[in-house]
Protein backbone atom coordinates (compact mmCIF):
# COMPACT_ATOMS: atom_id res chain seq x y z
CA UNK A 1 0.00 0.00 0.00
CA UNK A 2 1.50 3.38 -1.16
CA UNK A 3 1.63 6.07 2.21
CA UNK A 4 -0.08 9.37 1.16
CA UNK A 5 2.68 12.39 1.39
CA UNK A 6 1.33 14.06 4.43
CA UNK A 7 1.28 11.01 5.70
CA UNK A 8 4.78 10.10 5.16
CA UNK A 9 6.19 13.65 6.30
CA UNK A 10 3.86 13.13 9.27
CA UNK A 11 5.71 10.11 10.19
CA UNK A 12 9.38 11.66 9.23
CA UNK A 13 8.52 14.61 11.79
CA UNK A 14 7.33 12.43 14.52
CA UNK A 15 10.77 10.12 14.30
CA UNK A 16 13.47 12.50 13.94
CA UNK A 17 16.52 12.42 15.54
CA UNK A 18 17.56 14.66 18.29
CA UNK A 19 20.35 16.84 17.72
CA UNK A 20 23.00 17.68 20.73
CA UNK A 21 22.83 21.42 22.12
CA UNK A 22 23.21 24.31 19.80
CA UNK A 23 27.06 26.16 19.08
CA UNK A 24 28.16 29.85 18.85
CA UNK A 25 29.77 30.35 15.50
CA UNK A 26 31.24 33.36 13.75
CA UNK A 27 28.62 35.42 11.66
CA UNK A 28 30.48 34.98 8.93
CA UNK A 29 30.38 30.96 8.96
CA UNK A 30 26.09 31.42 9.35
CA UNK A 31 24.83 31.41 6.53
CA UNK A 32 22.24 29.04 6.30
CA UNK A 33 22.34 28.24 9.66
CA UNK A 34 19.17 27.84 11.86
CA UNK A 35 18.90 30.73 15.25
CA UNK A 36 18.78 28.65 18.18
CA UNK A 37 17.96 31.74 20.46
CA UNK A 38 16.44 34.98 20.57
CA UNK A 39 18.32 37.78 20.12
CA UNK A 40 17.97 41.23 21.39
CA UNK A 41 19.76 44.41 20.32
CA UNK A 42 21.94 45.83 22.96
CA UNK A 43 22.05 48.72 21.18
CA UNK A 44 19.77 51.82 19.94
CA UNK A 45 19.95 51.97 15.50
CA UNK A 46 20.85 54.24 15.11
CA UNK A 47 22.86 54.90 17.81
CA UNK A 48 22.47 58.44 17.45
CA UNK A 49 20.84 61.28 15.46
CA UNK A 50 22.47 61.43 12.52
CA UNK A 51 22.27 63.18 9.12
CA UNK A 52 20.54 60.75 6.67
CA UNK A 53 21.69 62.76 3.80
CA UNK A 54 25.11 65.38 2.51
CA UNK A 55 23.77 68.44 3.53
CA UNK A 56 23.28 71.34 6.20
CA UNK A 57 22.55 70.76 9.97
CA UNK A 58 19.86 73.62 10.38
CA UNK A 59 17.39 75.33 12.30
CA UNK A 60 13.45 75.69 11.01
CA UNK A 61 13.15 79.09 11.79
CA UNK A 62 16.52 80.00 10.38
CA UNK A 63 15.13 79.08 6.84
CA UNK A 64 14.98 80.58 4.30
CA UNK A 65 17.61 82.66 4.93
CA UNK A 66 21.70 82.86 4.90
CA UNK A 67 23.70 81.11 7.71
CA UNK A 68 26.77 81.16 8.78
CA UNK A 69 28.71 77.44 8.15
CA UNK A 70 29.75 76.88 11.65
CA UNK A 71 31.71 73.74 11.74
CA UNK A 72 32.22 70.62 9.09
CA UNK A 73 30.87 66.82 10.68
CA UNK A 74 32.38 64.17 9.04
CA UNK A 75 30.94 60.82 9.57
CA UNK A 76 32.90 59.11 12.17
CA UNK A 77 33.74 62.47 13.92
CA UNK A 78 31.62 64.65 16.17
CA UNK A 79 30.46 68.39 16.26
CA UNK A 80 32.13 70.57 18.35
CA UNK A 81 29.78 72.32 19.64
CA UNK A 82 26.35 72.70 19.85
CA UNK A 83 24.12 74.65 16.58
CA UNK A 84 23.48 78.38 17.07
CA UNK A 85 20.71 80.62 15.55
CA UNK A 86 22.22 82.05 12.28
CA UNK A 87 24.30 78.99 11.56
CA UNK A 88 24.42 76.26 9.83
CA UNK A 89 26.47 73.00 9.73
CA UNK A 90 27.94 71.31 6.89
CA UNK A 91 27.68 67.67 7.46
CA UNK A 92 28.20 64.25 6.06
CA UNK A 93 25.45 61.29 5.73
CA UNK A 94 25.95 59.32 9.02
CA UNK A 95 27.95 61.85 10.74
CA UNK A 96 26.14 62.72 14.26
CA UNK A 97 24.11 66.23 14.16
CA UNK A 98 24.79 69.19 16.25
CA UNK A 99 22.62 69.79 19.44
CA UNK A 100 19.93 71.98 18.22
CA UNK A 101 19.63 70.83 15.26
CA UNK A 102 16.28 70.84 13.55
CA UNK A 103 16.61 69.76 10.23
CA UNK A 104 18.93 68.93 7.10
CA UNK A 105 18.62 70.58 4.11
CA UNK A 106 20.15 68.55 1.15
CA UNK A 107 23.36 69.89 -0.27
CA UNK A 108 22.05 70.28 -3.46
CA UNK A 109 19.28 72.54 -2.75
CA UNK A 110 21.11 75.37 -1.26
CA UNK A 111 23.39 78.20 -2.62
CA UNK A 112 26.84 77.84 -0.96
CA UNK A 113 29.18 81.76 -0.85
CA UNK A 114 32.39 80.69 1.04
CA UNK A 115 31.36 81.18 4.98
CA UNK A 116 27.72 80.96 4.05
CA UNK A 117 25.27 79.24 2.60
CA UNK A 118 21.83 80.10 1.83
CA UNK A 119 18.83 78.09 2.11
CA UNK A 120 15.85 78.93 0.00
CA UNK A 121 12.91 77.13 1.33
CA UNK A 122 11.22 76.83 4.49
CA UNK A 123 12.63 73.59 5.56
CA UNK A 124 10.12 70.85 7.65
CA UNK A 125 10.84 69.85 11.34
CA UNK A 126 12.74 66.77 11.03
CA UNK A 127 13.49 66.74 7.39
CA UNK A 128 16.31 64.21 6.54
CA UNK A 129 17.10 63.58 10.32
CA UNK A 130 17.49 59.69 10.87
CA UNK A 131 16.83 59.35 14.79
CA UNK A 132 18.37 57.19 17.58
CA UNK A 133 16.25 53.93 17.70
CA UNK A 134 13.99 54.75 15.17
CA UNK A 135 14.85 51.13 13.29
CA UNK A 136 15.53 49.57 16.57
CA UNK A 137 15.52 50.08 19.84
CA UNK A 138 17.57 48.83 22.70
CA UNK A 139 15.88 45.61 23.97
CA UNK A 140 13.71 45.29 20.58
CA UNK A 141 13.42 41.19 19.82
CA UNK A 142 15.18 41.53 16.29
CA UNK A 143 15.44 37.51 15.49
CA UNK A 144 13.39 34.65 16.54
CA UNK A 145 14.52 31.53 17.71
CA UNK A 146 14.40 29.24 14.69
CA UNK A 147 15.14 31.79 12.00
CA UNK A 148 17.24 30.55 9.20
CA UNK A 149 20.13 32.56 8.42
CA UNK A 150 20.02 34.24 4.99
CA UNK A 151 22.69 37.30 3.73
CA UNK A 152 20.73 40.01 4.94
CA UNK A 153 20.26 38.44 8.85
CA UNK A 154 24.27 38.90 8.56
CA UNK A 155 23.88 42.25 7.86
CA UNK A 156 21.74 42.39 10.34
CA UNK A 157 23.79 40.99 13.00
CA UNK A 158 26.65 43.17 11.95
CA UNK A 159 25.05 46.40 12.08
CA UNK A 160 24.06 45.61 15.71
CA UNK A 161 27.93 44.79 16.79
CA UNK A 162 27.19 40.79 16.86
CA UNK A 163 30.30 39.14 15.87
CA UNK A 164 28.99 35.63 17.00
CA UNK A 165 25.61 33.92 17.02
CA UNK A 166 24.19 30.63 18.75
CA UNK A 167 22.98 28.33 16.39
CA UNK A 168 21.50 24.66 16.28
CA UNK A 169 23.91 21.82 15.85
CA UNK A 170 23.51 20.79 12.14
CA UNK A 171 22.71 16.63 11.32
CA UNK A 172 25.63 14.63 10.09
CA UNK A 173 24.83 13.18 6.80
CA UNK A 174 26.54 9.91 5.35
CA UNK A 175 25.59 9.18 1.68
CA UNK A 176 25.74 5.75 0.29
CA UNK A 177 25.12 5.35 -3.74
CA UNK A 178 24.28 1.39 -4.96
CA UNK A 179 24.72 -0.18 -8.30
CA UNK A 180 26.71 -2.87 -10.02
CA UNK A 181 26.27 -0.38 -12.80
CA UNK A 182 28.03 2.59 -11.70
CA UNK A 183 31.19 4.06 -12.22
CA UNK A 184 32.57 7.50 -10.84
CA UNK A 185 32.72 10.66 -13.14
CA UNK A 186 36.48 11.05 -15.14
CA UNK A 187 36.40 7.24 -15.13
CA UNK A 188 36.28 4.93 -17.80
CA UNK A 189 33.72 2.66 -19.03
CA UNK A 190 36.42 0.22 -20.41
CA UNK A 191 33.34 -2.35 -20.49
CA UNK A 192 30.77 -0.35 -21.81
CA UNK A 193 27.30 -0.53 -20.19
CA UNK A 194 28.02 1.31 -17.17
CA UNK A 195 26.39 4.59 -16.14
CA UNK A 196 28.29 8.00 -14.46
CA UNK A 197 26.85 8.24 -10.76
CA UNK A 198 25.09 11.43 -10.49
CA UNK A 199 23.34 10.40 -7.13
CA UNK A 200 26.32 11.28 -5.05
CA UNK A 201 27.21 14.22 -6.51
CA UNK A 202 23.78 15.77 -6.39
CA UNK A 203 22.79 14.81 -3.17
CA UNK A 204 26.39 16.43 -1.71
CA UNK A 205 25.48 19.12 -3.27
CA UNK A 206 22.65 19.37 -1.64
CA UNK A 207 23.73 18.68 1.54
CA UNK A 208 26.13 21.31 1.23
CA UNK A 209 23.27 24.11 -0.45
CA UNK A 210 22.26 24.45 3.33
CA UNK A 211 25.35 24.18 4.83
CA UNK A 212 26.12 20.19 5.61
CA UNK A 213 29.65 18.77 5.05
CA UNK A 214 28.10 15.59 4.29
CA UNK A 215 30.62 12.30 4.74
CA UNK A 216 30.14 10.23 1.04
CA UNK A 217 30.94 7.03 1.04
CA UNK A 218 30.95 6.02 -2.03
CA UNK A 219 29.33 3.55 -4.82
CA UNK A 220 28.17 0.24 -3.35
CA UNK A 221 28.13 -3.16 -5.01
CA UNK A 222 24.24 -4.28 -5.08
CA UNK A 223 24.86 -7.09 -2.71
CA UNK A 224 23.55 -7.86 1.20
CA UNK A 225 27.17 -7.57 2.00
CA UNK A 226 28.66 -4.75 0.65
CA UNK A 227 25.14 -2.40 1.47
CA UNK A 228 25.27 -3.29 5.30
CA UNK A 229 28.93 -2.86 5.46
CA UNK A 230 28.40 0.79 4.14
CA UNK A 231 25.43 1.32 6.47
CA UNK A 232 28.08 0.41 8.93
CA UNK A 233 30.29 2.75 8.07
CA UNK A 234 27.81 5.37 8.48
CA UNK A 235 28.56 4.95 12.20
CA UNK A 236 26.83 7.21 14.37
CA UNK A 237 25.72 9.94 11.92
CA UNK A 238 21.64 10.80 12.56
CA UNK A 239 20.80 10.49 8.83
CA UNK A 240 22.16 7.99 6.17
CA UNK A 241 20.88 8.75 2.66
CA UNK A 242 20.68 5.77 0.53
CA UNK A 243 19.97 6.22 -3.58
CA UNK A 244 19.29 2.72 -5.32
CA UNK A 245 18.54 -1.01 -3.72
CA UNK A 246 14.75 0.53 -2.75
CA UNK A 247 12.76 -1.17 -5.64
CA UNK A 248 11.33 -4.45 -6.17
CA UNK A 249 14.09 -6.14 -8.30
CA UNK A 250 16.39 -9.07 -7.17
CA UNK A 251 19.00 -6.94 -6.55
CA UNK A 252 17.49 -4.68 -4.38
CA UNK A 253 18.79 -4.97 -1.00
CA UNK A 254 18.66 -2.09 0.86
CA UNK A 255 16.16 -2.57 3.09
CA UNK A 256 17.13 -6.35 3.87
CA UNK A 257 19.93 -4.32 5.04
CA UNK A 258 18.20 -1.75 6.86
CA UNK A 259 16.56 -4.24 8.81
CA UNK A 260 19.57 -6.50 9.40
CA UNK A 261 21.69 -3.40 11.04
CA UNK A 262 18.34 -3.20 13.56
CA UNK A 263 16.75 -0.93 11.98
CA UNK A 264 12.67 -0.26 11.78
CA UNK A 265 11.22 0.28 7.93
CA UNK A 266 8.46 2.90 9.18
CA UNK A 267 7.25 3.38 5.57
CA UNK A 268 8.17 1.77 2.13
CA UNK A 269 6.82 3.43 -0.95
CA UNK A 270 4.41 6.72 -1.38
CA UNK A 271 1.89 7.52 -3.42
CA UNK A 272 4.52 10.12 -5.50
CA UNK A 273 5.67 10.13 -8.90
CA UNK A 274 8.54 10.26 -9.22
CA UNK A 275 10.32 8.74 -6.31
CA UNK A 276 7.38 5.85 -5.57
CA UNK A 277 10.01 3.14 -3.96
CA UNK A 278 10.86 6.32 -1.18
CA UNK A 279 11.70 4.31 2.01
CA UNK A 280 11.97 5.66 5.79
CA UNK A 281 13.65 3.68 8.80
CA UNK A 282 15.18 4.59 12.08
CA UNK A 283 17.31 2.90 14.52
CA UNK A 284 17.88 5.27 17.89
CA UNK A 285 18.96 8.35 17.62
CA UNK A 286 19.51 7.97 13.23
CA UNK A 287 16.89 7.23 10.67
CA UNK A 288 17.18 6.36 7.08
CA UNK A 289 16.62 7.82 3.72
CA UNK A 290 16.16 5.35 1.18
CA UNK A 291 15.83 6.87 -2.55
CA UNK A 292 14.89 5.30 -5.58
CA UNK A 293 18.42 4.97 -8.03
CA UNK A 294 16.96 7.35 -11.23
CA UNK A 295 18.49 11.02 -10.07
CA UNK A 296 15.55 12.88 -10.38
CA UNK A 297 13.48 10.95 -8.29
CA UNK A 298 16.77 10.83 -5.83
CA UNK A 299 16.41 14.85 -5.98
CA UNK A 300 12.75 14.88 -6.06
CA UNK A 301 12.47 12.89 -2.59
CA UNK A 302 15.54 14.97 -1.33
CA UNK A 303 13.32 18.50 -2.06
CA UNK A 304 10.16 17.11 -1.25
CA UNK A 305 10.96 15.00 2.29
CA UNK A 306 14.72 15.05 3.34
CA UNK A 307 15.06 18.81 2.99
CA UNK A 308 12.29 19.73 5.11
CA UNK A 309 13.02 17.12 7.49
CA UNK A 310 16.60 17.93 8.29
CA UNK A 311 15.49 22.45 8.41
CA UNK A 312 12.77 20.62 10.91
CA UNK A 313 15.52 18.95 13.15
CA UNK A 314 17.17 22.15 13.34
CA UNK A 315 14.45 23.62 14.76
CA UNK A 316 13.71 26.00 11.91
CA UNK A 317 10.33 28.25 12.00
CA UNK A 318 9.92 27.81 8.23
CA UNK A 319 10.71 24.58 6.47
CA UNK A 320 8.40 23.95 3.22
CA UNK A 321 9.19 25.62 -0.03
CA UNK A 322 6.94 28.78 -0.85
CA UNK A 323 4.10 28.22 -3.64
CA UNK A 324 2.74 30.81 -6.62
CA UNK A 325 0.04 30.86 -8.34
CA UNK A 326 0.89 30.58 -12.31
CA UNK A 327 -1.02 29.58 -15.73
CA UNK A 328 0.23 26.30 -17.23
CA UNK A 329 1.99 26.06 -21.06
CA UNK A 330 1.36 22.82 -22.70
CA UNK A 331 -0.14 19.67 -22.21
CA UNK A 332 0.66 17.06 -19.28
CA UNK A 333 -1.83 13.60 -19.26
CA UNK A 334 -1.57 11.48 -15.91
CA UNK A 335 -3.40 8.79 -14.56
CA UNK A 336 -5.26 9.35 -11.48
CA UNK A 337 -3.34 6.87 -9.19
CA UNK A 338 -0.93 9.37 -7.04
CA UNK A 339 0.11 12.63 -7.57
CA UNK A 340 3.02 14.07 -10.11
CA UNK A 341 6.10 16.05 -9.85
CA UNK A 342 6.79 17.78 -13.17
CA UNK A 343 9.40 19.82 -13.95
CA UNK A 344 8.44 23.49 -15.67
CA UNK A 345 10.14 27.01 -16.92
CA UNK A 346 9.15 30.49 -15.48
CA UNK A 347 8.14 33.30 -17.79
CA UNK A 348 6.47 36.58 -16.83
CA UNK A 349 4.24 38.34 -19.70
CA UNK A 350 1.71 41.25 -19.33
CA UNK A 351 2.31 40.92 -15.36
CA UNK A 352 1.16 37.17 -15.26
CA UNK A 353 3.16 34.13 -14.10
CA UNK A 354 3.02 31.34 -17.09
CA UNK A 355 4.99 27.92 -16.08
CA UNK A 356 5.90 25.80 -19.05
CA UNK A 357 5.77 22.27 -18.75
CA UNK A 358 9.00 20.52 -19.76
CA UNK A 359 8.61 17.34 -21.75
CA UNK A 360 10.99 14.53 -19.98
CA UNK A 361 11.40 10.79 -20.67
CA UNK A 362 11.20 10.14 -16.56
CA UNK A 363 12.94 9.87 -13.73
CA UNK A 364 16.58 9.60 -15.79
CA UNK A 365 16.55 12.27 -17.68
CA UNK A 366 18.51 14.69 -16.30
CA UNK A 367 18.78 16.75 -19.12
CA UNK A 368 15.32 18.04 -18.92
CA UNK A 369 15.18 17.92 -15.46
CA UNK A 370 18.67 20.46 -15.21
CA UNK A 371 15.85 22.86 -17.29
CA UNK A 372 13.65 23.30 -14.78
CA UNK A 373 12.81 26.07 -12.65
CA UNK A 374 9.87 25.11 -10.71
CA UNK A 375 8.15 22.10 -9.98
CA UNK A 376 4.00 21.64 -10.37
CA UNK A 377 2.83 19.38 -7.99
CA UNK A 378 -0.63 17.36 -10.26
CA UNK A 379 -3.41 15.98 -7.94
CA UNK A 380 -3.80 12.61 -7.90
CA UNK A 381 -7.28 13.10 -9.15
CA UNK A 382 -5.88 15.59 -11.96
CA UNK A 383 -5.60 13.57 -15.54
CA UNK A 384 -4.91 16.65 -17.78
CA UNK A 385 -3.00 19.87 -17.21
CA UNK A 386 -3.73 22.01 -20.71
CA UNK A 387 -2.68 25.53 -21.50
CA UNK A 388 -4.33 28.23 -19.48
CA UNK A 389 -5.28 26.86 -16.44
CA UNK A 390 -4.20 27.59 -13.08
CA UNK A 391 -1.57 26.30 -11.35
CA UNK A 392 1.00 26.64 -7.99
CA UNK A 393 4.37 26.14 -9.09
CA UNK A 394 7.07 25.68 -6.50
CA UNK A 395 10.51 27.39 -7.59
CA UNK A 396 13.64 25.30 -7.31
CA UNK A 397 16.11 28.29 -7.42
CA UNK A 398 15.69 31.84 -7.75
CA UNK A 399 15.55 31.78 -11.94
CA UNK A 400 17.69 34.79 -14.28
CA UNK A 401 16.72 36.54 -17.52
CA UNK A 402 18.55 38.32 -19.71
CA UNK A 403 17.72 41.90 -19.33
CA UNK A 404 15.88 43.44 -16.59
CA UNK A 405 13.18 45.17 -18.41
Amino acid sequence: MLTPIPIAIKKIFENLPTLSNSEEIDIEHSLGRVISDDIFSNINMPPFNKSAVDGYAVKISDTPGKLFISQVVQAGSFPDRPLKNGEAALIMTGAPIPDGTEAVVMREHTNEEKEYVEIPKKIKAGANIAFMGEDIKKGDLILKKGTRIKISTIALLATLGIRKVKVSKTPNIAIIVTGNELIEPGEKDINGGYIYNANGYSLQAACREIGIEPYYIGIVKDNLKSISSAINKAGNREIILISGGVSMGDYDYVREAIEKWGGKVIFHKVAIKPGKPFLFAKKDNQIVFGMPGNPVSVMTSFWKFIKPAIYKMQGAELVFPMRFPAKFKGEYKKKSDRPHYISTKISVSKNELFAEYIKSNGSADVPAFNMGEAMIEVPQDTTILTTGEQVEIIPLHLPLREHER
